[in-house]
């Protein structure tokens, strides 16, 4: 590493290489709000997002999944949930959703 690239280091924080870590910091950066799918896939590469979430929740972090039925098709999301932070509303409008308990994943 040279000077530069640990100077930034050092103010950006660790790189986040692996898909997880990757999904992680997409998560994080959206602040408790959802992520779609499609956008984990992008950022992060897996595309087996599902199988990744399920490594981060056994890590430790807890993590929601939700699903958004349109025109015959299933959009899905994901956020990161901290402890402190109240639930926020998935969508609104005339969506169908699954009760919480339903989409709510440990």
């Amino acid at each position: 590493m040279n000077a530069t690239e640990a100077e930034f280091r050092a103010v950006a924080g660790p790189r986040r290489t692996s898909q997880c870590d990757k999904i992680l910091d997409a998560l994080e950066k959206a602040n408790g709000t959802w992520v779609s799918l499609p956008d984990l896939v992008r950022n992060s590469g897996a595309y087996a997002v599902h199988s990744r979430v399920s490594d981060l929740r056994k890590r430790g972090h807890r993590i929601e999944q939700a699903n958004e039925h349109v025109g015959g098709l299933i959009h899905s999301s994901y956020r990161l949930v901290q402890e402190s932070k109240l639930p926020i509303p998935f969508l609104s409008g005339s969506a169908t959703h699954l009760p919480a308990e339903e989409r709510v994943c440990p």
